[in-house]
């Protein structure tokens, strides 16, 4: 009986450390979105728009 007890306090734990790593990087992702999807296109939009650089880093004439 104890051994149960103490198997189901072992999962509580252990399913509780994950839900802080979880919540901890979420907010590290939120903390730094230039990471993100949004910041890589905004980025190859403005390669893209810029006077000398081209698509993929070629030079315009």
């Amino acid at each position: 009986m104890w051994e149960d007890i103490a198997i189901a306090f072992a999962c509580l734990g252990f399913t509780i450390v994950v839900a802080v790593v979880a919540a901890e990087l979420w907010a590290i992702g939120r903390a730094y979105p230039t990471y993100g999807a949004a910041a890589r296109r905004r980025t190859a939009r403005a390669a893209h728009e810029h006077p000398t650089i081209g698509i993929a880093g070629h030079t315009r004439r």
